[in-house]
Formats: structure tokens, C-alpha cells, sequence
């Protein structure tokens, strides 16, 4: 009975991240096209069965900000950046500044740590279609990123991508698909160290 008792609490924890991550993302793509596109923006939600990793970013000129928030068993973390844009020639843009965080978990709760910010991305366009690749590193917890997306003018796209911290390791596939011309595609992938599949969607101005 307990072991019963302990998946449907699991059971119902996976819809409320799911149905959370459909109402914002729902709010996010009903705003204004206007309020969408004054500046880049980026959304991005992944739903599994024991976590919810969310990212959002918004960028003003050569400024980007950015939130990341992930909900796990366990507990959960948040963090806060800031970053500069330096374009490296036609190659890459170098986005360097401050970055938050903190943890919570187990009922503890850590103090903010104050850290730093490197990431370093490029978008091509191709003869079918584009390619983006980006490489993040923050000195928190020495958390790093590296994803690579190809995508055709149907609208159907793939994601490859890897991260790890002192505190995690993560390697996922995803298969995306945009709605119509506008910024929402879904997104269905699976993580290869977790082993557990996850669904999504994200919103794309830029």
C-alpha cells in the first residue's frame, strides 16, 4: 500500500509540473505578437516524470538576461544572470557577466552565491535550413552546457545536448516541431542518464 501510496504521489507531482509548464507557456504565447518580438525572447520547459528544468531568457541590445529554475526530487534551484555581448567577427558571440543561484532541499536552504557567466553561441543558416550551437559555463557549482539544434523550413528540428555541475550530469535528444510560422514549438526527447522521457515546449523570438 505504501509503495502504491508513493507513485500516486509521484504520479500526481508529474501533472502539476505538467500543467504548470502548459499554463505559462499557454499565457507566454496568447501575449501580443508586439510583446513578443520588442526584443529576443526565449522560453523553454521540459517535463519528466521526476523533474521540470525551465529556462528563460530576454535580450536587450547586447544585454541578456537570464533565469533558469529546475525542480527535482529532492528539491529544487534557481539562478540569475546577466550577460554582455562581444561579437567575435562573423564567427561566435561571447556573452560574458554575474550570475546568482541558490538551492534548496532535503529542508535546507543555501545562501545565494554570487558567480560569473561565460557562454559563447553561433546561428547558421544552411542549405537546408540552420544550425545553432552553444557552450555555457557558470562558475556556480562549475556548471556547464554544450547543445547543438538543426532544423528544416518544415518547421521539424533535432536537439542534441549535454550539462553537468558538482551536483548533476545530463545527456538529451529531443525531436522539435514549430507550430505554423509563429515562435511555439513542442518538443518530445528522452534523457539518456536518467533514463526517462520528457515532453516540452518553447517560444522563440529571436
Amino acid at each position: 500500500m505504501t509503495g502504491r501510496k508513493t507513485m500516486d504521489r509521484a504520479a500526481v507531482a508529474a501533472w502539476d509540473r505538467a500543467a504548470m509548464a502548459v499554463c505559462l507557456s499557454a499565457g507566454l504565447a496568447l501575449l501580443p505578437a508586439g510583446t513578443l518580438r520588442a526584443d529576443g525572447l526565449f522560453f523553454k520547459t521540459d517535463v519528466s516524470e521526476n523533474s521540470v528544468d525551465t529556462v528563460g531568457v530576454m535580450a536587450r541590445g547586447p544585454l541578456t538576461f537570464g533565469v533558469n529554475y529546475s525542480d527535482y526530487v529532492g528539491g529544487h534551484s534557481v539562478s540569475l544572470t546577466a550577460t554582455y555581448a562581444f561579437p567575435l567577427g562573423d564567427v561566435a558571440t561571447l556573452r560574458v557577466g554575474p550570475s546568482l543561484g541558490r538551492a534548496y532541499g532535503d529542508g535546507a536552504e543555501e545562501d545565494w552565491r554570487l558567480g560569473a557567466k561565460l557562454a559563447v553561441d553561433r546561428y547558421q543558416t544552411t542549405r537546408f535550413g540552420y544550425v545553432y550551437l552553444l557552450g555555457e559555463y557558470n562558475t556556480i557549482d562549475n556548471d556547464w552546457y554544450v547543445g547543438a539544434q538543426a532544423g528544416v523550413p518544415s518547421g521539424w528540428g533535432i536537439e542534441v545536448s549535454a550539462g553537468g555541475s558538482d551536483a548533476y550530469d545530463a545527456r538529451t535528444v529531443a525531436l522539435t516541431r514549430r507550430i505554423g510560422e509563429g515562435p511555439v514549438t513542442l518538443r518530445a526527447g528522452y534523457k539518456l542518464l536518467a533514463e526517462e522521457a520528457f515532453i516540452g515546449v518553447s517560444i522563440n523570438t529571436f
